[in-house]
């Protein structure tokens, strides 16, 4: 079976429209295929600071009971300490997209620092799986000073149909 495939080209400031013959098999292979090479890659890298090098971060005080949400970039101090966090970049993001069906869940890892204002500070990184359940409780813990924090959740989750959702926003929990 054949089928009619329109192909425009320009050439010397001329608009060319011609149909050639193309078989339908080769149509339905050659899509799949090139999703699969262009699927999936768990070591991509996704930057998420949009912040300008020369833009401060946002800053802003936290209690230190219970959960604080962060966007990307954003830098947070804990209310009655000196202590800064700033959720630097989402580093790698291959979660299975909730409107798919996949082998593999997959993970996010996100890259925080964290530090007594006006000393050094550290950089850590922390992982939340994908298909869990939100708030997810069974996370690891990152230390620091005398506070432990955990990523309960990572927004937006991955969706084929809503591609751009707005910035990254990490909820953690503080655990004194």
């Amino acid at each position: 079976m054949w089928l009619y495939v329109t192909i425009v080209s320009v050439c010397n400031q001329r608009l060319y429209v011609t149909m050639q013959p193309f078989k339908v098999f080769l149509a339905a292979i050659l899509p799949l295929c090139l999703f699969l090479v262009t699927g999936c890659d768990e070591t991509s890298t996704v930057d998420t600071n949009n912040n300008d090098s020369n833009d401060p971060p946002i800053e802003r005080t936290v209690e230190l009971t219970g959960e604080f949400n962060i966007i990307v970039g954003e830098t947070i101090r804990l209310e009655g300490t000196d202590l800064e966090f700033t959720f630097s970049a989402v580093r790698q993001e291959s979660r299975c997209p909730s409107d798919v069906d996949c082998i593999h869940a997959g993970e996010a890892t996100i890259s925080i620092t964290a530090g007594k204002r006006g000393n050094e500070k550290k950089d850590s990184e922390t992982r939340i799986p994908g298909l869990v359940p939100i708030p997810y409780e069974s996370n690891e813990v990152v230390r620091v000073g005398d506070f432990l924090f955990q990523l309960i959740r990572l927004e937006p989750y991955p969706d084929t149909s809503r591609p751009d959702d707005g910035p990254y926003r990490a909820t953690f929990r503080i655990i004194e």
